[in-house]
């Protein structure tokens, strides 16, 4: 497993070791992360194209042509929830064989509400300067009030009750997909650095455009820790109630 999990370059240390149990296959976050930015090298997609980094028939047919450089850096994006505020920083290795790695970009984000944001690796699947998102925002609600809901309105979401709140947010900017639907993108705020969304990573506007300039297909986002779970970041049940409030309120009026 060790030796699957090795990398020829410079990686920091919390990497190495998520990376160690990612194991050989095909769903290996580096696996399709070396698909994606191939199919993009050698125009198998077109701009709005979607890669789920998947061994299609046409990958097959163009693999057997010389193979294209891959012009662009390492970059890994980390999104930390183990402290508050939370936050993205990027890790870039140069091309260069002799290139060294480092932190090259940092910025505060919302990740989503009820853990909605999960743990795990996945690499950037499409980007979008601009696009509408459609979705559905799950809010709290006390067990009387879920079994009065309809059932198509409710479900039990990582232990909490909740009804299901539609939404439409039209002139999304700066929009890197990665998993499932979830991105990394700007959304007014009036603050940033806890959860808020109703699963993405939400950046300010400058911080985000910064970010997309950075980033290109393939770049592997990790998402890890939660500050919820730590001592020294717990809230009282009422300040939990009142952040809660707070959140839904400016969803509601954004």
């Amino acid at each position: 497993m060790h030796t699957v999990a090795a990398w020829n370059i410079p990686v920091p240390r919390a990497l190495q070791k998520i990376s160690n149990n990612w194991g050989y296959s095909p769903y290996n976050p580096a696996f399709r992360s070396g698909l994606i930015q191939f199919e993009r090298a050698d125009h198998l997609l077109n701009r709005r194209g979607i890669s789920r980094g998947r061994v299609t028939p046409e990958v097959l047919s163009a693999l057997r042509a010389p193979i294209p450089k891959n012009r662009f850096p390492f970059q890994w994006i980390k999104v930390d929830k183990s402290t508050h505020p939370e936050h993205l920083q990027i890790w870039q290795v140069p091309p260069d064989p002799q290139g060294k790695g480092q932190w090259i970009y940092r910025t505060v984000v919302n990740t989503g509400v009820m853990h909605s944001t999960p743990d795990g690796s996945w690499p950037i699947y499409q980007r979008l300067a601009k696009t509408t998102m459609t979705g559905k925002f799950p809010i709290a609600v006390s067990p009387q009030q879920y079994h009065l809901l309809p059932a198509s309105d409710r479900s039990i979401y990582h232990g909490y009750h909740v009804r299901w709140q539609h939404y439409t947010a039209p002139n999304v900017h700066f929009v890197n997909y990665f998993y499932d639907g979830r991105a990394i993108h700007f959304y007014p705020r009036k603050g940033y650095g806890w959860p808020q969304s109703a699963g993405c990573v939400e950046e300010p506007y400058k911080n985000a455009r910064k970010v997309y300039a950075l980033l290109h297909y393939g770049d592997i986002v990790s998402v890890m820790g939660h500050y919820e779970n730590h001592k020294s970041n717990l809230v009282t049940p009422m300040t939990a109630r009142k952040l809660r409030q707070k959140i839904l309120l400016e969803f509601a009026h954004s």
